[in-house]
């Protein structure tokens, strides 16, 4: 009945309300918490890479059950919104074809390519719902390092995180073929053992190369 359906609205609006008093919410910017046809939202540049297990959070938000509302910018002159944070989340409603609930950013420049402090945002965001992979926050890093060129004090401080955190992904991006495979294929994820393989092997090469 319809009364049985504005119920389950409610008791969903209530559920991604309540989400957003958790914390869900950006400081110091006002928004507004609607329901958006997924085909109205879409995505740019984002800080993860891949998005994997989205076929298991689609099954935990099918039929309205999303907990935490995607951030979107005000939008466009079609209509559409650009996502700030949540694509993993928005990603889960275009599989099961149903609507996501937004909180629309109202002020907040829309940027056209990503900025510094959206990426930053994103990193921290993205990383908080499920850690970005060991690569992925090694390319954001370096991202920021090299589009932004921020320092590594500076990345830190940013990300709340330690120099030595920062230091330790970009190293990553140093990694040969032979050791990024290992990454990928998940047969070794710490990063100090991918680092240390990496140093065996360049060591390796210097030798072979030395001796020819």
């Amino acid at each position: 009945s319809s009364d049985v359906c504005s119920s389950d609205l409610g008791k969903e609006k209530n559920s991604v309300i309540s989400g957003l008093i958790r914390g869900s919410g950006p400081k110091n910017e006002k928004y507004t918490l609607v329901q958006l046809p997924h085909q109205k939202v879409y995505s740019k540049a984002q800080a993860r890479k891949k998005f994997k297990n989205i076929d298991g959070l689609a099954a935990t938000m099918k039929g309205g059950k999303q907990e935490q509302p995607i951030t979107v910018f005000e939008a466009d002159a079609d209509g559409r919104h650009l996502i700030k944070v949540g694509e993993r989340r928005w990603r889960a409603c275009v599989l099961n074809d149903e609507p996501v609930w937004a909180q629309i950013a109202h002020g907040v420049p829309k940027p056209e390519t990503m900025d510094a402090k959206t990426l930053v945002e994103q990193i921290i965001e993205n990383d908080q719902r499920e850690p970005l992979s060991p690569m992925e926050m090694a390319q954001n890093l370096a991202e920021l390092r090299d589009v932004f060129g921020m320092k590594t004090g500076q990345i830190a401080e940013e990300m709340g995180r330690t120099p030595a955190f920062v230091s330790k992904h970009l190293k990553l991006l140093e990694m040969p073929e032979a050791v990024k495979q290992l990454l990928e294929d998940e047969i070794v994820t710490y990063i100090e053992t991918l680092n240390t393989l990496t140093s065996i092997f360049n060591r390796s090469e210097e030798r072979r190369v030395g001796k020819e």
